[in-house]
């Protein structure tokens, strides 16, 4: 049976932040899903006194910008030998 995704579907902290990477085009941690929810950008769906979920819909609209002066962690530049 093939399941579709939908705009409701729950996603964990972690998946969200899956969703928000390859958004990115970066890594981004689920410690930031939870930022985005102290911000007021993301609204969480309580489970329990201890969990929470986000809506793929919701999280799929957020986009993750850089941050000025801040460079790619593959691009850092290293010191010559010469």
């Amino acid at each position: 049976m093939h399941q579709t995704r939908g705009p409701d579907d729950l996603l964990t902290a972690r998946e969200a932040a899956a969703v928000l990477s390859t958004n990115a085009g970066r890594e981004i941690k689920p410690d930031y899903v939870r930022v985005l929810v102290s911000y007021k950008k993301l609204t969480p769906v309580p489970i329990d006194g201890r969990t929470n979920m986000y809506r793929r819909g919701e999280v799929e609209k957020i986009v993750v910008a850089r941050r000025p002066g801040r460079k790619a962690k593959d691009s850092k530049t290293h010191p010559s030998t010469s």
